[in-house]
């Protein structure tokens, strides 16, 4: 009997447990994101685009997982009997976190289970997984009992796989769990991914450059990601667009549903800060995903001096490009520019000189 299920795993199956907003950018290619983030400008919804590459990750998942239990069943005598001590011995020896994630799938475990259930406890994990194996056992008869056995066999190059309710309760334990465990993380990874994608493609499109706050003693026509002073709220992107004058910008994939959180969005940022020595009066855009129909927000945020943005809408860019010449008599690429065929045309152009992973930080 071999030590681990480990080394039954196929090779593209621990890629697909984790992986880095960084990863997930190079992993895709430059042209898709820009693609992607085209799309998203001109009114396109995020999660549109998110979802067919969520459901692809899944699916290989899956595929592995399977893969997982023919190439043990395989090598292995008796593997269901066996198994739980196979997942015991992994847990034993020096797991990256993308191996430890998808071995502790076969029992049921996310990392929020880690945390929640064995409370990152060593001692408690390797219990759980005795008792995972025992319970499964106790469980399957009664199954049987109820419903009756199952038969059959899966085929695969020279193995075949008997179906039998223990086997099928490993594998489906497995898929519900990666299902738990990669939409929870892609939710997190997309959310944080594709506002800072959005927000730095936005702003170089509009004509402002990307810096480092801390490094850069550039003030006029500048951005940086994610700021935050110790006497300001955080926000999502600060624009400088010169001596005294700058905006914050929020962005989140805020529906109808919450138009609260919308609007303290637009209320929590001081008006003014200081940075490197000079006073800066600073104007708040927040960008939503919707806004309802009858919703008063909009009129709500002008009276506490800020802007909502609603992505849903094929100009929201413009929009935005508006109240910066408005408020500030800035300039963008598309400012005075009313056909939306030709404001398409040049985000395209723009978008198409952006490197992605600029805006990333791991």
């Amino acid at each position: 009997m071999a030590g681990t299920l480990k080394e039954y795993v196929p090779e593209k199956g621990f890629s697909l447990a984790k992986y880095s907003g960084k990863e997930f950018v190079e992993k895709l290619g430059n042209d898709a994101v820009k693609n992607a983030i085209k799309k998203i400008l001109i009114g396109g919804n995020v999660r549109d685009i998110t979802e067919p590459l969520t459901r692809e990750r899944l699916f290989y998942t899956y595929a592995t997982i399977l893969l997982t239990i023919l190439n043990a069943n395989e090598k292995e005598d008796d593997l269901f009997k066996n198994i739980s001590k196979l997942i015991h011995r992994d847990n034993l020896t020096k797991l990256s976190a993308q191996e430890k994630s998808y071995i502790n799938w076969f029992v049921g475990l996310t990392g929020k289970s880690i945390q929640n259930v064995i409370r990152d406890n060593p001692s408690n994990l390797l219990r759980f997984i005795d008792d995972f194996g025992k319970h499964c056992d106790r469980i399957v008869e009664n199954i049987k009992n109820e419903f009756g056995d199952i038969s059959g066999f899966i085929k695969f190059k020279n193995t075949e796989l008997p179906i039998k309710w223990k086997s099928m309760i490993y594998v489906f334990t497995a898929v519900g769990t990666s299902t738990l465990a990669i939409r929870g993380s892609e939710k997190s990874l997309y959310g944080k991914l594709f506002e800072k994608l959005i927000l730095g493609s936005m702003l170089e499109v509009l004509g402002f450059e990307y810096v480092d706050k801390d490094k850069s003693k550039k003030n006029k026509n500048v951005f940086w990601l994610s700021s935050q002073n110790d006497d300001t709220r955080e926000s999502d992107a600060t624009i400088l667009l010169e001596l005294g004058s700058a905006v914050r910008i929020d962005i989140g994939f805020i529906g109808r549903g919450n138009p609260e959180i919308a609007l303290d969005k637009v209320s929590r940022f001081e008006r003014e800060f200081e940075l490197n020595g000079i006073h800066y009066y600073s104007s708040t855009i927040v960008i939503v995903d919707t806004i309802g129909e009858r919703s008063k927000i909009v009129e709500l945020a002008r009276r506490i001096k800020g802007h909502i943005i609603q992505m849903n809408m094929s100009n929201w860019l413009k929009d935005i490009s508006d109240i910066l010449f408005e408020e500030f008599g800035y300039e963008s690429p598309i400012n005075n520019i009313e056909s939306n065929e030709r404001i398409f045309s040049i985000i395209e152009h723009r978008l198409s000189s952006i490197k992605f992973n600029k805006f990333i930080n791991k």
